[in-house]
């Protein structure tokens, strides 16, 4: 049971088009050597046991990444902007962190992740968990027009990055179904 609501917020530093919320590498290598393990939800998260992976429209970029964890289920309204939204269970055996694949068991200190995210750690448990992504059809226009910035240009800012997700986790002792609340879909 979560006793103190918690809100972390930052940045994480995206590798391979993606950033990760796991307990760990051993968990990793198991979901990438049993992918029939790994359950996708709303064209852009993948789900497995202690292992929650969500796709971005940038390979090499940062995104802004806001956590919030708490003791049930938030109510917040969705804003008009978001592009994707979906809510699922999801059980982390071993305390979670949230980063990208460089992170995966690296020590606070060496995570390419800054702001509160860098210490943020899920306690181990079973959880709903609700991801929303915004930006991400913008983050794919300027890949393609080649307006990729460098890193170390980005503004440190996360809510003032291209692409940002906000996710919500609560613990959840039994099983739901998974609801998409809002399929994202490439631009046509």
């Amino acid at each position: 049971m979560i006793h103190t609501p918690v809100t972390a917020r930052g940045r994480v530093k995206v590798t391979y088009g993606q950033f990760l919320i796991t307990d760990g590498d051993s968990v990793l290598d198991d979901q990438l050597n049993d992918p029939a393990s790994i359950r996708s939800v709303a064209g852009f998260i993948q789900v497995a046991t202690g292992f929650v992976r969500v796709s971005v429209n940038t390979d090499t970029r940062f995104v802004g990444v806001t956590v919030h964890i708490r003791d049930g289920a938030d109510d917040t309204d969705v804003t008009d902007d978001c592009e994707g939204e979906a809510e699922f269970d999801v059980e982390f055996p071993r305390p979670a962190t949230v980063g990208g694949l460089d992170d995966i068991d690296a020590p606070p200190d060496r995570r390419l992740v800054d702001g509160d995210l860098r210490s943020l750690s899920i306690p181990p448990g079973r959880y709903r968990m609700r991801v929303t992504g915004t930006g991400m059809n913008a983050a794919l226009a300027e890949r393609d027009r080649g307006e990729i910035a460098n890193p170390q240009d980005q503004p440190t800012d996360p809510d003032l990055l291209t692409e940002r997700f906000t996710i919500w986790v609560w613990p959840n002792e039994t099983s739901a179904a998974t609801v998409v609340h809002r399929q994202y879909k490439l631009p046509a």
